[in-house]
């Protein structure tokens, strides 16, 4: 049964996917935070395994992770887990975006997990929490103000999950100048994955320096994109682009 419930930026409703694990329906943006084919499977896939994020706590390496869209809470959850279930080898890092800071207080008021129900605001109204090797801190707001106060950190990161909602519903996580700021804080071997493969945010990270490949999609999709703050982007991928007329996404408000 679908639940509902309110949020700063209107109706939110829970959704059980096929995997029978729940996503979130924003009103606001009129679209869910996962795919309906199940979205513990489409994070794992996607994030875990497409940020190459697994390897890293497998061999017990220290791991820093900026995920775009915090949602349902369903990256750091299994990312958290997947570290601890490790052993909890090396620190982790794990840094979300949100821009409704009424949807991290559902999320943080019906989990079990300590590391989302235990919460805190800090003074600049973010919410963290830290034990022992782990970091994991939410930036509540409009991304692109809070990732240049995250830039001062000089924190760099392993691996982003770029899990926006879309391109065509929120256009201004997916420009030439939003990649630019994620690749600033970009440790020099950093993945980036996300569901989109369409070639505008394919033209927005190649011109961003970003390093841009093809993946197999996750359910439904056929394709998905990683790319890699180093090296050369395939040649099938800067063919494909040469031939599409669409042109990269920018931000008309910045």
């Amino acid at each position: 049964m679908e639940k509902t419930f309110q949020g700063k930026l209107g109706t939110y409703i829970v959704r059980e996917t096929e995997d029978k694990s729940l996503t979130i329906w924003s009103g606001f943006f009129d679209e869910n935070c996962h795919s309906l084919a199940g979205a513990i499977n489409e994070t794992i896939y996607n994030y875990l395994e497409g940020a190459e994020v697994l390897p890293k706590l497998t061999e017990g390496r220290p791991c820093s992770v900026f995920e775009v869209g915090f949602g349902a809470g369903i990256g750091p959850k299994l990312t958290i887990n997947k570290w601890r279930e490790l052993g909890a080898k090396a620190p982790l890092s794990f840094i979300s975006t949100e821009l409704d800071p009424a949807l991290v207080e559902f999320v943080r008021d019906n989990s079990e997990e300590d590391f989302l129900k235990n919460l805190v605001r800090d003074e600049n109204g973010h919410f963290v929490f830290k034990e022992g090797l782990l970091t994991f801190k939410i930036l509540i707001g409009d991304a692109r103000k809070t990732i240049k106060e995250f830039q001062k950190e000089n924190h760099l990161i392993d691996s982003f999950y770029q899990d926006a909602f879309s391109p065509k519903k929120n256009p201004a996580l997916w420009t030439v100048e939003w990649f630019e700021d994620l690749k600033i804080i970009a440790k020099d071997q950093a993945v980036l994955s996300t569901y989109s493969c369409s070639n505008a945010i394919r033209k927005s990270l190649v011109q961003a320096g970003w390093a841009v490949f093809n993946r197999k999609g996750f359910g439904t999709k056929r394709h998905a994109t990683i790319a890699k703050s180093q090296g050369e982007s395939s040649d099938e991928i800067l063919l494909s682009l040469s031939r599409s007329p669409v042109v990269a996404l920018v931000d008309q408000n910045l």
